[in-house]
């Protein structure tokens, strides 16, 4: 009978009365805050009902032991699901990769532990990255969660955190004690984060791949697979207002998504130069769509409405991408540490943000929240405009004209001194000139000083630093030439070089670019050759613009840059 009854069941579900289903929801949720809390509710685990003011006190929520102290992003709550009111952790299709999840993590494969393994397998010195052992005491945040950073670099057998074959999912850590976790260890390597670009790099050069490297490649395709199909779900609704305000993008032969750099400047320009961040909201949010809402209503939030909007725009890329709440250390909390000491995180270190799935190295976060973009070390620098956006309007309520029909009678018997007026407006305009003379004479010091500082950096024994004092001092000849400086990717001045100076200047200017960035964002170290390759570039435009230019280029290179 009961497999009879189980046929049935599997032919015919039953379906449950949605306020049924909503409010047992209420109830399984209520029972789970009452097991997990720990006092401090300044995040909101995904759930954005009722959200209006971002609060942090100094009450202390984590405290954290480290042997090697060092910046992290601690990840808690991941949300992957959009709900319209919030983020779900774990969607409905994982059950379906139960096979490949329990094949990789039998080959050591773990995504929480991807970053540190991408670094493993590709460093030339494995034992340098270090083994930072770090202890968590969850005083008052949720307990549910176990905090890590992307560089987790495994879980020792003495070790509380749950990571086994069994699992299925690549989200964030869950405790499976009853109270949740509050005390544990595990091992993590220094920051990664801000070392992806070298990583990427390495994973490209096939032909130098170790065989450690090669095994890590192919689990990394697998896993790939996996995060294109699961994480870049979007209402198509969001996707029509997204696609507005970001416009279309072009992809490159065999690529299935838009260029990180183009992405990533993009989405950080728009948030930061037509949303404002605001802690205290007039009222909470109460229904309807929570992103929509704020991208084409409110335009101001904190936190979770830039990380949950910035989730939706790498989607749009069609780059994956998630929601993440957790807790951050920065690098100013890392000066403050002593190895093995504990050391206090207080609400105001709460945070929320968005990690992208970069392929060949793992999820990663991007800082996309205005009053947040200086907190934590970067790989990469993009431009935002938050200091120049957000400033309060004039206040006109009260500029209304007062005259009344008494004044303006008054003031027809008076006589206008014209003496007077010209005498004052002659002195203005005195005082500007002699301010602009001043102005002129402080800015050519300067420029004076900046040219003599890019002098000595481009002869510093430092190949790096050379390298990018040289391509900082070749741009600014190239802007004297006519070249339209903005905010774009380097390499998309390619073209506009070809058109004003030939093919192989174009082509010699990409090389050039690859040198600084290979100084700017890898570890690498340069070579005399590279060193003098962009040397070589710059004494070659310089020579061309100051013998092909106007006299105005040639008087704005000598006595207005002094280039």
């Amino acid at each position: 009978a009961g497999g009879i009854l189980f046929g049935l069941t599997r032919l015919f579900p039953l379906r449950t009365p949605l306020f049924v289903s909503d409010g047992r929801e209420a109830v399984r949720e209520s029972a789970a805050s009452r097991r997990f809390d720990g006092g401090s509710d300044v995040l909101p685990e995904g759930d954005f009902r009722g959200l209006g003011v971002f609060e942090p006190t100094e009450e202390e929520v984590l405290t954290v032991t480290m042997s090697e102290p060092a910046s992290y992003y601690l990840r808690g709550f991941i949300g992957d699901t959009y709900t319209r009111t919030g983020w779900t952790a774990e969607s409905d299709g994982l059950w379906a990769g139960r096979d490949l999840f329990y094949w990789l993590h039998e080959l050591g494969f773990y995504d929480q532990e991807q970053l540190a393994l991408a670094a493993q397998a590709l460093s030339d010195e494995p034992e340098s990255l270090g083994d930072n052992v770090i202890r968590i005491e969850n005083r008052a945040g949720s307990s549910r969660y176990y905090y890590v950073p992307y560089e987790l670099k495994d879980t020792a057998e003495e070790s509380l955190l749950p990571l086994n074959e069994q699992k299925i999912g690549d989200m964030g850590l869950l405790s499976r004690e009853m109270r949740g976790a509050r005390a544990y260890s595990y091992r993590a390597t220094a920051p990664q984060v801000t070392h992806f670009p070298t990583l990427a790099s390495k994973l490209v050069d096939e032909e130098n791949l170790t065989d450690e490297g090669a095994a890590y490649k192919e689990l990394e395709g697998y896993y790939n697979e996996f995060a294109y199909a699961h994480y870049l779900d979007m209402p198509e609704g969001l996707r029509t207002t997204i696609g507005r305000l970001l416009g279309p993008y072009t992809t490159k032969e065999g690529e299935v998504h838009a260029q990180y750099v183009e992405a990533k400047q993009n989405i950080l320009y728009l948030l930061t130069a037509d949303y404002e961040y605001k802690a205290d909201l007039e009222e909470p949010w109460t229904g309807g769509d929570f992103i929509a809402e704020f991208l084409s209503n409110t335009k101001k939030g904190y936190a979770p409405h830039f990380a949950s909007a910035a989730v939706m725009m790498f989607r749009y890329y069609g780059i994956p991408a998630r929601y993440v709440e957790g807790y951050l250390v920065t690098p100013a909390d890392a000066e403050k540490m002593t190895p093995d000491e504990p050391y206090s995180l207080d609400e105001t270190h709460a945070h929320a943000w968005v990690e992208y799935y970069q392929d060949g190295v793992g999820w990663l976060p991007f800082e996309i929240t205005p009053s947040y973009l200086n907190v934590m070390e970067k790989a990469e620098d993009y431009q935002d405009i938050s200091s120049l956006s957000g400033a309060a309007e004039p206040d006109t309520e009260d500029d209304e004209d007062d005259d009344s029909p008494d004044d303006e009678e008054s003031d027809e018997g008076e006589e206008i001194d014209w003496y007077l007026i010209l005498e004052i407006i002659l002195l203005v305009l005195i005082g500007l000139f002699l301010l602009m003379i001043l102005i002129f004479i402080l800015w050519v010091i300067k420029k004076r000083r900046d040219a003599k500082k890019a002098r000595e950096a481009m002869s510093s024994p430092d190949n790096r630093k050379a390298v990018e004092a040289l391509f900082t001092y070749t741009m600014n000849i190239l802007a004297v030439a006519g070249l339209r400086i903005r905010n774009t990717s380097l390499y998309r001045y390619g073209p506009q070089i070809g058109e004003m100076f030939g093919e192989k200047a174009a082509a010699r200017y990409e090389q050039v670019v690859d040198i600084r960035q290979k100084a700017v964002y890898s570890t690498h170290e340069i070579s005399d050759e590279e060193r003098a390759a962009v040397r070589r570039f710059r004494d070659a435009v310089w020579r061309h613009v100051y013998e092909n230019g106007s006299a105005l280029q040639k008087f704005q290179m000598k006595y207005i840059y002094f280039l």
